[in-house]
């Protein structure tokens, strides 16, 4: 690691999170060490001592650990009725990406999405409301267990909040027009559910709902997820969506606005 970049980043710049290595998917035992020395020198080098939150992509295997077991999609998991299933991809996938440093995977999927256009469908468990309830319960329950702190489990992240795979003409994160009752009737009980049933980390959609950026909507965020759901973890933007709210949402003309946005709508963590 280059340590000059690490301290500059988490002593000058207060970067409290990474997602993911680039380049190439590292064996277990370099992403070990790897993670291991960013969470020494956050945890000895700097002035409050916590740990960064480190999360990858996982929704089907640890596939950015090399020799990984890599599953089928959730889409095929859904189709197979079979919750057991999910909760063994759950299992599996919590121990390797353990095995490898990494505490916290961005799965599961648990936004239904009907709009078959969407590039990402097979993400999801599907359209249904039910079976994606069903079928990401199994999956929260093989990778965080009893007790997330055991060595082979891993905080799960709920995606994404909410109506993202619905949008109006397929478009990848563009905008879902669902009315409020709709919204609450099938996209809000798999959160519902998931939640009750542990998750600790809910990631917003990068799209809008109704024309309003998911990201700078406190009425989703604020005022339905924590205080109607009793959501008490933490809340984390998609991949550079800040900046997405500069660049294409045009709600704000710079990064500092768009944060002040995100962070008043409720958001705990910028990916």
């Amino acid at each position: 690691i280059d340590t000059a970049k690490l301290r500059k980043a988490l002593n000058e710049d207060h970067i409290g999170s990474f997602v993911g290595k680039g380049f190439y998917p590292p064996h277990k035992e370099e992403y070990y060490n790897f993670i291991k020395q960013i969470q020494d020198f956050a945890v000895n080098e700097t002035r409050h001592g916590i740990p960064i939150f480190y999360g990858t992509d996982a929704v089907h295997g640890a596939c950015y650990t090399a020799g990984s077991t890599v599953f089928p999609q959730q889409i095929a998991i859904a189709a197979t009725w079979d919750p057991e299933f999910s909760k063994i991809m759950g299992e599996i996938t919590a121990y390797e990406l353990r095995a490898s440093n990494t505490p916290l995977n961005y799965a599961p999927v648990i936004d239904i999405s009907w709009q078959a256009q969407w590039g990402r469908v097979v993400e999801t468990f599907g359209e249904d409301p039910y079976i994606t309830t069903v079928m990401g319960n199994a999956f929260i329950e093989g990778s965080q267990g009893c007790d997330i702190s055991e060595s082979d489990k891993t905080v799960v992240c709920l995606k994404h909040l909410i109506g993202y795979g619905s949008p109006l003409y397929g478009k990848d994160r563009k905008n879902s027009l669902i009315p409020e009752r709709f919204l609450r009737q099938y996209y809000l009980p798999p959160f519902e559910k998931a939640i009750k049933k542990g998750a600790r980390v809910v990631m917003i959609s990068s799209g809008l709902v109704n024309s309003v950026p998911c990201h700078a909507n406190r009425f989703l965020i604020t005022d339905v997820l924590k205080n109607e759901l009793g959501f008490t973890g933490f809340t984390i933007s998609d991949w550079g969506d800040m900046q997405f709210l500069t660049e294409f949402h045009k709600t704000a003309p710079d990064h500092k606005e768009a944060v002040r946005q995100m962070v008043n709508a409720g958001l705990d963590i910028c990916m």
